[in-house]
């Protein structure tokens, strides 16, 4: 092997070193300082265009706010007075008619007690089902069925009772 010749190693390190230390000072006299003034010029523009980004986005913000702090104000009060004044014209309903119409108040009573024997139905079934069947741990769709169901049996007793009379 000639690179493990006693005789030619020395001039080959030589040369090698040369050849390295030369690249190496024309890099770092000519092509370094050319480079790292490029790349500050870059960060001076990069810093100068996003301070000025950052102010504008900054003002531009500050506008947004001032201009929908007042809509925002006067959407809530509107939306209160709306909520306000159903409530009221919802409260006086029921008292008109609680007052004035038999026939609501009957079906009112019928109403209450048609939920009074669900839940004791309801209660009284539940309590049997714990008692047969072995405990499971409930779903969140369970109280949904639960409620559709109930409310579906009401539905039917006041239609049944209303039409029986």
């Amino acid at each position: 092997m000639p690179q493990l010749d006693q005789v030619t190693f020395f001039s080959q390190f030589f040369w090698l070193c040369f050849f390295f230390f030369t690249f190496y000072a024309v890099l770092l006299k000519s092509f370094l300082p050319k480079m790292n003034r490029i790349l500050r010029f870059r960060k001076k523009i990069h810093q100068a265009s996003s301070d000025s980004y950052v102010g504008e986005y900054q003002s531009l913000l500050q506008n947004y706010h001032t201009a929908r702090i007042p809509e925002i104000r006067t959407s809530t009060e509107h939306l209160s007075k709306v909520l306000g004044n159903t409530r009221n014209w919802v409260e006086s309903t029921l008292l008109q008619l609680n007052q004035t119409n038999e026939q609501n108040k009957q079906m009112n009573r019928m109403y209450v007690r048609s939920i009074g024997e669900m839940t004791i139905s309801q209660t009284m079934m539940t309590t049997g089902f714990d008692l047969v069947f072995p405990p499971i741990q409930a779903s969140q769709n369970t109280g949904v069925a639960k409620q559709k169901l109930y409310a579906q049996r009401i539905l039917n007793r006041l239609k049944k009772k209303a039409t029986s009379r």
